[in-house]
């Protein structure tokens, strides 16, 4: 997992010089964006949330005009602000995403998180490895280890997914790590 920097002075420098050595003129030759899979559009939240209170309403029904009707009334509605906002928090964490750039002297990551310091991470792709753990409690676990750090990428991915990540980004290193 990338490390969170707690100093934010140092979070600041990392950020600076990570931004730096990728403020390049020559394009990475190989860049990807990794998201994770975002399962209710927009317009089904829309469509969940109508069709919640809907239902919501049916035992409501029979109870209009009595006192039970006032004591039922607050826990549904609770019921359906919760629902609104647990599937709003889950947008807003469906921001995070993770950029990998390589170039043949350099790899970097960026990962945006959307409650966190966002993190950064770089090194020498000739002497980067990357391992695809299959005895860890993840399946399939990825990571990148380089400049004395060890790195996560891609944990929201789903197991096949890593799998194709790792063997694409391992047939990039490889051709990164040719002599020329």
């Amino acid at each position: 997992m990338m490390v969170e920097q707690t100093n934010t002075s140092k979070a600041g420098a990392d950020a600076s010089a990570f931004f730096a050595a990728i403020d390049r003129d020559d394009p990475p030759i190989y860049t990807i964006t990794l998201r994770p899979h975002r399962s209710l559009p927009v317009t089904g939240f829309v469509w969940l949330i109508s069709v919640t209170a809907l239902l919501m309403t049916l035992p409501l029904w029979p109870l209009l005009g009595t006192k039970a009707f006032l004591g039922v009334l607050p826990f549904l509605l609770l019921a359906l602000g919760l629902l609104w906002y647990f599937v709003q928090r889950n947008y807003r964490d469906g921001t995070l995403h993770e950029i990998l750039h390589l170039w043949p002297d350099l790899i970097t990551i960026q990962r945006y998180n959307p409650r966190a310091q966002d993190q950064y991470w770089q090194a020498n792709p000739y002497w980067v490895r990357l391992k695809l753990h299959t005895d860890h409690r993840i399946e399939n676990y990825l990571t990148l280890t380089g400049s004395d750090r060890e790195v996560e990428l891609g944990a929201f991915l789903t197991k096949d997914e890593r799998q194709e990540l790792y063997d694409e980004i391992l047939r990039q290193l490889r051709n990164c790590q040719k002599p020329t």
